[in-house]
């Protein structure tokens, strides 16, 4: 369909403010490498405490715009469903590194972001190939 329409405005909304949590918790576990290189990544500047609640905020708002893709694409349960709960995960792993900002942690949330991307892109096709049977 056209790129204005309201699906396609939020996947591109999703996938923007999925970026600063995938890239934050990655740059924890490198965060002295970032430091030496002078690079300006969040976590090289700020504590890790205040790192992992930006990636906390960034994270629950990608989850929200992930849900709010339901109802503005006509996906359905077959979609919501699943991402409901791996947004949940998501956010649960998050709350875990604001409580204890470790590399295991970081670590552990940069690789459920790099799934959640992947498992959403993937719902959305299997979602919109099953109401098109």
């Amino acid at each position: 369909t056209d790129w204005q329409t309201p699906g396609v405005l939020m996947l591109v909304l999703l996938r923007f403010v999925w970026t600063p949590t995938h890239l934050w918790s990655r740059a924890m576990l490198y965060r002295d490498e970032y430091r030496r290189a002078d690079m300006p990544m969040l976590p090289a500047r700020a504590s890790l405490r205040h790192s992992a609640f930006w990636i906390l905020l960034h994270t629950a708002v990608t989850g929200l715009a992930a849900i709010a893709l339901t109802f503005v694409s006509g996906l359905g349960w077959l979609y919501l469903l699943p991402v409901g709960a791996l947004t949940a995960v998501w956010l649960w792993r998050n709350a875990r590194l604001v409580m204890e900002p470790t590399a295991v942690r970081a670590r552990s949330l940069f690789m459920t972001s790099n799934i959640y991307l992947m498992v959403v892109l993937l719902l959305i096709c299997v979602d919109t190939a099953v109401s098109i049977w």
